[in-house]
């Protein structure tokens, strides 16, 4: 049995936020299952992937399918903020995206976390913008 609460909003509450962009909704980001635990969590960085310059969300999720990891849910990035997050670091969950109305064409969202005056949870384009996330780091399950 999983000591995770069993929807969107209860994980939100346990990674203790003090905002949650109002796009993050289980409308938006269906809840799914089974989550991972935070000792099958890696966080990787472009350099981690062997890049020397920032890669695409797609070269980044090959990069790690490669070495045995797949990106992490939503739900798995909420386990991870709660467990083991440093507070600071931006933090990216591949694996959950939503094409947000009146977006472009090809434009996308992925669930972050990030501090701003604070622990927050936000939304950061997961399209081509190689130099948005060059900052970033993305957060994968092993396989």
């Amino acid at each position: 049995m999983s000591k995770h609460p069993q929807n969107l909003a209860g994980m939100i509450a346990d990674a203790r936020l003090v905002y949650v962009n109002p796009g993050i909704n289980e409308q938006n980001f269906p809840f799914a299952r089974p989550v991972a635990e935070v000792a099958q969590m890696r966080i990787f960085t472009h350099e981690d992937l062997g890049a020397q310059d920032p890669m695409t969300t797609a070269e980044i999720k090959v990069a790690a399918d490669r070495q045995g990891w797949r990106p992490a849910t939503l739900a798995e990035l909420l386990v991870y903020a709660k467990d083991a997050w440093n507070g600071e670091d931006p933090v990216v969950a591949l694996a959950s995206a939503w094409l947000e109305p009146h977006a472009p064409p090809g434009y996308c969202s992925a669930p972050y976390l990030f501090k701003s005056e604070g622990r927050r949870l936000g939304l950061v384009c997961a399209t081509s913008n190689t130099q948005q996330l060059k900052p970033h780091r993305f957060l994968f399950v092993r396989n």
